[in-house]
């Protein structure tokens, strides 16, 4: 479930705080630590 009244501060916020995780994540899988700047969050919506 996901809350969609979350203010755009807050979410940037929270995937701050997820990049780390994830470069952690993915350094075993491409064998070297990951550039934060290369790391990106994708937001979709759909009605329907």
């Amino acid at each position: 479930m996901f809350n969609e009244s979350v203010s755009e501060e807050v979410l940037l916020a929270e995937f701050q705080a997820l990049i780390p995780k994830v470069q952690l994540a993915l350094e075993p899988v491409i064998g070297e630590s990951l550039p934060a700047a290369q790391i990106e969050a994708c937001r979709e919506h759909r009605l329907q």
